[in-house]
């Protein structure tokens, strides 16, 4: 039998490195920069771009000019389609 504590580590050490995993892959792909990531991962949980700026420190106009990146470089049109990505690939909630 394993050690519970040990298990635990083991489970939190694979589950960090799945999302790590994720976001490389995620980033890699598109070309998103982590800030991009940041913003997108609050449209796909639902926040305006006004609580996003909140949340991350930034402008309204900032986080827009982000979003206008995405929906460039990953080929959308509408914070519907930019949430539906982000769930899709593992950046929803």
């Amino acid at each position: 039998m394993i050690n519970p504590v040990i298990a635990r580590k083991l489970v939190e050490r694979l589950a960090t490195t799945e999302r790590d995993t994720v976001l490389f892959n995620f980033r890699r792909g598109p070309g998103l920069t982590d800030r991009e990531i940041e913003v997108l991962k609050g449209v796909a949980s639902g926040l305006s771009d006004k609580e996003i700026a909140s949340k991350l420190f930034l402008s309204e106009p900032t986080v827009k000019s982000h979003l206008r990146s995405v929906y460039q470089k990953l080929r959308i049109h509408n914070r519907a389609q930019a949430a539906a990505y982000a769930v899709k690939n593992g950046l929803g909630i």
